[in-house]
């Protein structure tokens, strides 16, 4: 089963965070091949040029963990850079810090040797209000959906596959048009975990669906939120010898957002066939 537009000397700044970015890159690729166990992944370069009102400011990468990252000084004229690597967050939030109030991104990838040639703007980070502070504590529910794919849909999607969706408070998710983003197929390799297209839930949630297919042809399955806190319902197999195309749902759990320590990370472990941390 992953921001905005300036000119001038910006460009040429720009031009030089590229230059030392590619740069940055091409040396650890080198290394990388000469001895890869010792060297770290490229790392991914946020930036921008544009917080003039910010001189003397700092902008800090927090992991899905809430960890700081990387931290950079803003410049007088308001440009910064921070470096995260791979190792060390799968996504992360840029965070404004002021003597103001503090302002902040959305959750961004983090990719091996990821670079925006355009930068961040400062209309990416953002004020938060009392409310939305307060509304980080907030749970949703989740089920998970699963079916064997009606081949008659689409002739493309394999004989037996085994198509997923998340509910909402009961309310099914809008699927895209893409059932091959989330399909475990008669192919997939079984005792290995896949994960599917990404699910905006809204208010700051976000969450896929993992599966792995058992010993017995059997699909395991479990919610991912974010990239890092994986939960598996107590309902969480569909049976290798099912037929029906009619969909089957788990029990409800209930999500909290990325990187929250509350979250029941790695829940449930199915059979010894699909065990955590052998492919997810």
């Amino acid at each position: 089963m992953r921001s905005i537009l300036f000119g001038g000397a910006a460009r040429r700044w720009s031009l030089s965070v590229a230059l030392l970015a590619g740069l940055a890159t091409l040396i650890v690729s080198i290394a990388a091949t000469t001895n890869a166990q010792d060297n770290p992944r490229p790392p991914h370069w946020f930036w921008g040029v544009d917080m003039n009102s910010y001189v003397g400011d700092q902008v800090i990468a927090l992991n899905q963990n809430g960890v700081q990252v990387g931290s950079s000084d803003i410049d007088n004229q308001g440009r910064w850079a921070v470096t995260v690597s791979p190792d060390e967050a799968r996504m992360v939030t840029l965070r404004l810090v002021t003597d103001s109030g503090n302002r902040e991104t959305d959750p961004l990838d983090v990719i091996d040797g990821g670079f925006d040639p355009d930068g961040l703007s400062i209309s990416e980070f953002t004020h938060r209000t009392s409310e939305e502070v307060e509304d980080l504590t907030d749970t949703i529910p989740v089920e998970i959906r699963a079916r064997v794919y009606p081949s008659s849909e689409n002739p493309e999607i394999p004989f037996r596959s085994i198509e997923f969706n998340l509910s909402v408070d009961g309310v099914a998710q809008e699927l895209n048009d893409n059932p091959q983003e989330r399909t475990i197929r008669p192919n997939h390799a079984s005792g290995r975990w896949y994960r599917s297209n990404w699910f905006d839930l809204g208010n700051g949630f976000r969450a896929a669906i993992i599966a792995c297919k058992d010993q017995n042809d059997g699909v395991r399955f479990g919610v991912r939120v974010d990239g890092r806190d994986d939960i598996i319902p107590r309902l969480n197999l569909l049976s290798g010898s099912r037929t029906s195309t009619r969909w089957a749902v788990s029990n409800e759990v209930n999500i909290l957002r990325p990187g929250d320590d509350l979250n029941p990370s790695r829940a449930g472990r199915g059979d010894t066939n699909c065990l955590f941390g052998k492919d997810n």
